[in-house]
C-alpha cells in the first residue's frame, strides 16, 4: 500500500549475504534514490540506506534498520516508496532547454 504523496520507486528483493543487505529493483530514473542517506518507506516504516552499490542489472542495498540476514528476508517483495523530490527552479530549466520547449 503507497502512502498518499509518495511515490512507488521499487521493489526489495532477496537478502545478500548476512549482514543485512537486499537486492533491489529500483523502478525510479532518479538513481538518488538509493543514495547514501536516502529515506526510503516501507508502508510507514522508514528506512535509511547507508550503502548501495549496482549489481547485475540492480542494486544491492544496505538500511540502517535492517542489521542481519533474517531482517532483509523479511522485506523481500516490499514495494519500496519515497517523498517526492523537490526540483529547484535550475534543474527544471536545464531540463526544459535539453527537451527545447
Amino acid at each position: 500500500m503507497t502512502t498518499p504523496g509518495r511515490l512507488e520507486v521499487g521493489r526489495i528483493g532477496r537478502a545478500h549475504g548476512l549482514h543485512g543487505e537486499v537486492a533491489f529493483t529500483l523502478t525510479s530514473d532518479v538513481t538518488a534514490r538509493v543514495e547514501r542517506g536516502s529515506i526510503l518507506h516501507v508502508g510507514d516504516r522508514p528506512l535509511t540506506v547507508v550503502a548501495s552499490r549496482p549489481h547485475q542489472g540492480r542494486w544491492l542495498v544496505r538500511f540502517a534498520e535492517v542489521s542481519d540476514r533474517t531482517a532483509a528476508e523479511a522485506l523481500r517483495g516490499e514495494i519500496v516508496t519515497a517523498d517526492p523530490i523537490e526540483r529547484s527552479e535550475e534543474h527544471t530549466s536545464e531540463l526544459q532547454s535539453r527537451l527545447h520547449l
